[in-house]
């Protein structure tokens, strides 16, 4: 098992999100998320040539922000920890402009409302009304 720092002034939050990131792999929402990114055109975007494991490490950094109390893909500018990259199973997380150009690539695709689509599945799958 691996101990994990997590932000002291977050660590209800970051457990929380260390379910989520759990069950995240457990139900396969990172196929899913993936699915939704190459479903469609990817016109003028660099997604198409890049290796699964490069995208799914982008979609990993994105998903664990929180849990080492980063809010925003910004904050990765500043972020000189190793418990992101101990989460990527990487030498070093990625960094902000990889994350960040990985992001204008996503939003160029158009997959955007796929992604918000897949994620409310995801959610409804994990938690069905009525229970």
């Amino acid at each position: 098992m691996i101990a994990l720092p997590v932000n002291r002034t977050s660590d209800q939050e970051g457990a929380g999100t260390l379910l989520l990131l759990a069950a995240a792999q457990q139900t396969g929402l990172l196929a899913q998320l993936q699915t939704a990114i190459s479903q469609g055109t990817l016109p003028r975007t660099r997604l198409p040539h890049q290796s699964l494991i490069s995208q799914h490490a982008a979609l990993r950094t994105l998903l664990f922000l929180p849990v080492v109390g980063l809010r925003r893909v910004r904050d990765l500018r500043s972020y000189t920890g190793t418990c992101l990259a101990l989460l990527l199973q990487r030498t070093a997380a990625l960094g902000y402009r990889h994350v960040d150009r990985y992001l204008h690539e996503i939003a160029a695709a158009g997959a955007a409302a796929r992604l918000t689509n897949a994620l409310a599945a995801w959610i409804a799958k994990l938690w069905p009304a009525g229970v």
